[in-house]
């Protein structure tokens, strides 16, 4: 499995907010798009010193990395601009990309 990772870093004040959007609207978007299989949210517990919000990350798995790649053409761009226009600064994210091994 190929994982497409997003971590995000939200200021506490927006936490209700970025969570109603990613679960009404930037997940389903990304599921949509019929490149990926499952996702999970997570919580970082292990927080970094010196990020003052909460950090998430949330975890897209495609079958292939062709898949991936695909999205990544067709789809970030828009789904990734939505999101800085929604939130601004007030959430920061990053995106990884994994693959599961044994």
């Amino acid at each position: 499995m190929i994982i497409y990772n997003i971590t995000f870093n939200t200021d506490k004040s927006y936490l209700t907010h970025w969570s109603k959007y990613i679960q009404a609207n930037f997940i389903p978007q990304i599921l949509k798009t019929g490149f990926f299989v499952q996702h999970k949210k997570l919580k970082l517990l292990n927080e970094v010193s010196g990020l003052s919000g909460e950090t998430y990350a949330i975890q897209f798995y495609a079958k292939e990395l062709i898949e991936l790649e695909n999205f990544r053409l067709s789809y970030e761009n828009a789904v990734l601009t939505e999101l800085r226009n929604t939130f601004q600064d007030h959430v920061m994210f990053f995106i990884t990309i994994l693959e599961e091994i044994d």
